[in-house]
């Protein structure tokens, strides 16, 4: 079940992608703040339906931790909508895959959580092919001349 919720989180943040291209010229801290405010009342809606309003109840102690979860957040999400500025939507996006190595990192150095070596393998295979699609030109040809002989023109 995590697995197909993971998927369904993908898609939509596909879409999120895709449809930020045309919100590229509108500044990002506005993209930001409304679509963080259709976000609150899209989920209250949704949980008030299919919730019990003791579903929804968390702990005093999880206030500090849902505080920063927003704040990171907000603060992603308008970085992200700022990077489409200077970057096309397909970069942003690759560049957004190194949140995976950052997690890793963060739970590493914060909760004692060691990776795998499998997964660290996965994280090498995601950087290498970051920066692939980082350098790589609109022109096929010129990307298999990079890949092939190593120089750029």
């Amino acid at each position: 079940l995590g697995f197909v919720y993971g998927m369904a989180a993908s898609l939509c943040h596909a879409g999120d992608i895709i449809t930020s291209r045309e919100l590229k010229n509108y500044d990002s801290r506005a993209v930001s703040l409304y679509s963080n405010f259709i976000q609150l009342v899209f989920f209250s809606a949704i949980f008030l339906v299919f919730f019990r309003a003791y579903d929804l109840a968390l702990p005093l102690e999880a206030a500090p931790w849902l505080i920063l979860v927003g704040i990171l957040l907000g603060v992603a999400s308008s970085l992200y909508y700022t990077a489409l500025h200077y970057i096309e939507a397909s970069r942003a996006s690759v560049l957004s895959l190194s949140e995976l190595g950052f997690a890793t990192l963060i739970g590493f150095l914060f909760f004692a959580e060691k990776p795998s070596g499998m997964e660290l393998l996965g994280y090498l295979c995601i950087a290498i092919a970051t920066v692939i699609i980082l350098l790589r030109k609109s022109s096929v040809a010129h990307f298999t001349r990079l890949i092939l002989h190593g120089r750029s023109h």
